[in-house]
């Protein structure tokens, strides 16, 4: 009995030893402040990156976005996909390539854009608050109240209907079908 006490002592002892030189490592690092200039438009970063021994970690999530990707992430396989906003079909619908009878054709799989691409592409102006967002172009002004389900946002209305609204990533989208249907996207 004796000895399986002080075995037992023992193997805690060790454990916590290791367990003490592992949490002993420390990492210096300093924020950054830096300049991002992007196809000649200065971008300004929410988060300040950290310099670690003369490198520059940088907010993966914010970098992209100034570069115009989408990224997701894969908790299963710790992966990290970019991708372009628009791809490669109609602004906001990524596409897949399909075979069918032996030629290609293309197929739009959803049909989201983010207030940055309608920004961008549509020259939509946005203005937002806790309750709705406004979407200006020319004289058209179309204001999407916000839908919620207790604190989560889960759709939008305007005086002309429904217009899909979701927070995707961090990221605002509107359905693009809604606002060709209210006549503020062609």
């Amino acid at each position: 009995m004796k000895k399986t006490i002080v075995a037992l002592a023992l193997g805690l002892l060790i454990g916590s030893a290791g367990t003490a030189l592992a949490a002993s490592e420390t990492v210096q690092a300093v924020f950054g402040k830096f300049n991002f200039v992007v196809n000649g438009e200065v971008k300004e970063l929410k988060t300040d990156p950290l310099v670690v021994d003369g490198t520059s970690y940088l907010p993966v999530r914010e970098v992209a976005g100034l570069l115009g990707f989408r990224l997701d992430y894969d908790a299963d396989s710790r992966t990290i996909k970019l991708d372009n906003k628009l791809g490669t079909g109609s602004a906001g619908g990524s596409t897949t390539n399909q075979t069918k009878g032996g030629s290609s054709m293309e197929t739009i799989t959803d049909e989201w854009i983010s207030l940055q691409e309608l920004t961008q592409n549509f020259g939509i102006k946005i203005n937002a608050n806790s309750n709705s967002l406004s979407l200006s172009k020319n004289e058209l002004v179309i204001e999407i109240k916000f839908i919620r389900n207790g604190d989560e946002i889960i759709g939008g209305k305007t005086s002309s209907g429904n217009i899909g609204l979701r927070i995707k990533d961090s990221e605002t989208q509107l359905k693009l079908s809604d606002l060709r249907a209210v006549g503020i996207v062609d």
